[in-house]
């Protein structure tokens, strides 16, 4: 009776979190709160909604996290973008019709949908993954020469970057994400040390054995295995003579807790991707050894959020 309990109180917070996310998307507080800080009467005035219901929302933004409090009384964005967060628990219209008509609504693994949706998510998820790519960081050993393909936030290569101070990153996105990208490698200090390549990760012109070390992170999810052998062998040419390929992305788990996150991390795939899905270690290794990559390797390396790192190299 205790595990039943413990899952329905689980299940019963989580659902409460996401109706109170979505609430306050709907009515435009998480976007108001990134304006910066105000006091519940005012936040209420401008939602045209009730004060003390208005409070009891903030409040519980606060105890999860998403909102934070000074001791004047005002209350602020405590994690980037949270208007991200909105859209995400408010996606069940969409995850409705990926389940019906299995493809997704907001096609993420073509150019043009990701170009609608990345570039107001890669800030909030380049926090997200900040400590899986400290780990992912720990396991690579130190390179000259990054490419960082789908950079986003460039998460991965940062934390790489804060490792090796003689590092020349190039961070290849789509145009309209780059911008960000930019944004976010400056705030962490390194514009100095980064260039940008724009264009689409599957045809770009690369130039060949110029990278110690290319950076495939949080993509792959994206395609299905076509598209990700037929990605892992434009990039080898790419890989410099001892160098290594590292893709870092959420992969299946036996551990119990992990398998939750990684279960409902595939639910939400189904929303920005028709043909892709978590892939496995062994589609992995199997991939990158068709690509022309030896010596593959597999890490768990990070629990919160869920994220395994499996390497080949030249």
């Amino acid at each position: 009776m205790s595990d039943v309990c413990e899952r329905l109180s689980w299940v019963t917070e989580a659902l409460h979190a996401a109706s109170a996310v979505s609430a306050a998307h709907q009515l435009g507080l998480l976007t108001a709160l990134e304006s910066g800080p105000v006091r519940v009467e005012d936040m209420a005035r401008h939602l045209d909604a009730d004060v003390r219901s208005t409070a009891v929302l903030l409040e519980a933004l606060v105890a999860m996290g998403v909102v934070e409090s000074s001791h004047d009384g005002r209350f602020q964005a405590a994690v980037p973008e949270p208007s991200v967060l909105g859209a995400l628990a408010g996606s069940a219209d969409l995850l409705v019709q990926a389940v019906r008509s299995g493809r997704a609504p907001l096609e993420c693994d073509i150019p043009a949908g990701a170009t609608r949706v990345y570039p107001d998510a890669v800030t909030y998820l380049a926090t997200l993954l900040a400590r899986a790519a400290e780990s992912a960081a720990d396991v690579l050993h130190a390179a000259d020469r990054i490419l960082d393909v789908g950079a986003g936030g460039a998460p991965w290569s940062l934390a790489l970057a804060r490792r090796n101070p003689r590092c020349r990153v190039t961070a290849l996105d789509l145009a309209a994400v780059l911008p960000a990208t930019r944004r976010a490698v400056g705030t962490a200090g390194h514009a100095d040390r980064f260039d940008y390549l724009a264009g689409d990760v599957f045809d770009v012109p690369l130039p060949a054995a110029a990278y110690d070390l290319v950076l495939v992170g949080n993509l792959c999810h994206l395609f299905d295995a076509s598209a990700n052998v037929r990605l892992f062998r434009r990039l080898r040419p790419a890989v410099a003579d001892g160098g290594r390929i590292a893709v870092i992305d959420v992969m299946p788990s036996l551990d119990s807790a992990m398998r939750r996150s990684v279960s409902l991390y595939a639910v939400g795939l189904m929303t920005r991707t028709s043909g892709g899905e978590v892939h496995g270690r062994d589609s992995y290794r199997a991939w990158l050894e068709e690509a022309g990559f030896r010596d593959v390797r597999c890490y768990e390396t990070s629990r919160t959020p869920p994220a395994s790192v499996v390497t080949g190299a030249v």
